[in-house]
């Protein structure tokens, strides 16, 4: 009875492990993408800026036209 208990100890203990590296695996994963994501804002903010500046260029000449 005592070798059954240590046999299942083991196979809980080593499921646990296999768990732990899937959720460590997944932590990686995450960080990884968050990386990409505030590169991704980043870029987006840029672009946004130079639309900005690109927009107020256009109403600038647009508005030298009378309607």
């Amino acid at each position: 009875e005592i070798q059954d208990m240590n046999v299942r100890i083991a196979t809980a203990a080593e499921e646990q492990s296999v768990v732990a590296a899937q959720i460590n695996e997944s932590v990686s994963d995450i960080h990884t993408l968050a990386g990409k994501t505030h590169e991704g804002s980043s870029e987006n903010r840029e672009l946004a800026s130079q639309l900005k500046v690109g927009a107020k260029k256009l109403a600038k000449q647009v508005s030298q036209f009378k309607f």
